[in-house]
């Protein structure tokens, strides 16, 4: 049971997530379960024994294991069953790939993988476009953004690389920038839903 403090007592002045998760379901369900919990610390690099081994011993002695499980395959076809938790462990952009003799090799690049190289190329290209489509509102129009940015156009390009990532740096003053920024704000946002999907 994860929340505790080290001497494995509840914390009652703060008490952790779990703790409180917990207190929720058995006000909810009516149930008592401070009666009966374990603390458990997680295991160490030379431990010999592993989170699975932890979660199938907690699975097997108590009715629940209040805990940030990480939801796996292997852990649902051993027989434990997941309630919709509240942290997502599936997505890992990078990680070790099998190889054709099941060693498994790091591959820096797997972020790259769920675009194609066509589709990364687009996406630079909108960068660069967009910044240069805003340093040129900016030169006709001086009074289009709060910022000085019409000397430097890497710097407008620069922002709408930041715009993907959800920091936009833009401080647009006319209806027109607004509009722009808001697209390329919008654009942003189904790019990157795409991409964890």
């Amino acid at each position: 049971f994860g929340g505790l403090d080290l001497d494995g007592t509840i914390p009652e002045q703060d008490p952790k997530l779990d703790v409180r998760i917990m207190d929720e379901l058995a006000n909810r369900a009516g149930f008592a379960w401070r009666e009966s919990f374990a603390a458990v610390t997680p295991p160490s690099n030379n431990s010999s024994i592993t989170f699975d081994e932890i979660l199938d011993w907690s699975v097997e002695t108590f009715d629940v294991s209040a805990m940030d499980w990480t939801r796996t395959r292997d852990r649902i076809n051993r027989g434990t069953a997941f309630p919709q938790g509240f942290v997502d462990g599936s997505i890992i952009l990078v990680g070790r790939a099998p190889k054709a003799d099941g060693r498994k090799s790091l591959n820096l690049w797997s972020f790259l993988l769920p675009f194609s190289w066509e589709c990364w190329l687009l996406i630079a290209l909108t960068f660069v476009i967009s910044g240069l489509i805003y340093f040129w509102m900016e030169r006709t129009n001086h009074n289009s953004d709060r910022q000085e940015l019409e000397s430097q156009p890497i710097e407008t390009i620069f922002f709408s690389a930041l715009t993907f990532m959800g920091d936009i740096k833009f401080q647009p003053s006319t209806n027109y920038a607004r509009l722009f920024v808001f697209t390329l704000a919008l654009w942003s946002l189904l790019i990157s839903s795409a991409y964890t999907a």
